[in-house]
């Protein structure tokens, strides 16, 4: 799974279970992914999109296990830009209630579970307006969500042994070990 596909599931499970504490009818099917070539659910139903991810946060780590030989690993901080529509009528509160809901043990253990932090970065958007000969009701929010990258198994690479090297200088019966700081 990627770590797009990886950001959205967790992101829509956390609005599924807003909605299903908020009386939302059937939340699992009215959360859906943004541009989907696929008919619409329902009046009110929420669009994940997710804008950028894969930021970098800081230096990467580098592991290494204790492995024979041993094998250097990766890990990152990442963070991304998730943004939410709400479309219809209930929509709006339906978006406030899961930005209220993300400290609840239920949402916690959620994205958790997931390994995604998430965090609302701007306010309610009221983009409503006359589409066709009626009113559009539609609300957009932004989140910052973050989470830790490690390397794939393809990234993992085994470390050479260190050997000391001797240098042989121009005198036939002297050896000199060269010591070079890198501090």
């Amino acid at each position: 799974m990627s770590v797009r596909s990886s950001i959205e599931d967790g992101i829509r499970a956390w609005l599924v279970l807003a909605g299903a504490n908020g009386g939302i009818p059937s939340p699992d099917s009215s959360v859906i992914y943004a541009n989907q070539d696929a008919p619409r659910p329902a009046l009110p139903y929420l669009t994940v999109r997710v804008f950028v991810y894969d930021v970098q946060v800081h230096e990467d780590e580098s592991l290494i296990d204790d492995s024979d030989p041993p094998l250097w690993r990766g890990r990152g901080q990442r963070t991304s830009t998730v943004s939410v529509n709400g479309y219809g009528i209930g929509a709006d509160e339906w978006m406030e209630r899961a930005v209220f809901m993300l400290r609840s043990p239920s949402v916690v253990a959620s994205l958790n579970e997931s390994g995604l932090a998430v965090r609302p970065v701007s306010g309610m958007n009221n983009l409503s307006g006359i589409l066709d000969e009626s009113t559009q009701v539609r609300f957009q929010r932004d989140f910052g969500v973050d989470y830790q990258r490690d390397s794939s198994e393809t990234d993992v690479e085994e470390l050479a042994e260190l050997e000391l090297v001797e240098h042989e200088d121009d005198y036939v019966d002297r050896v000199v070990t060269e010591v070079i700081d890198l501090s």
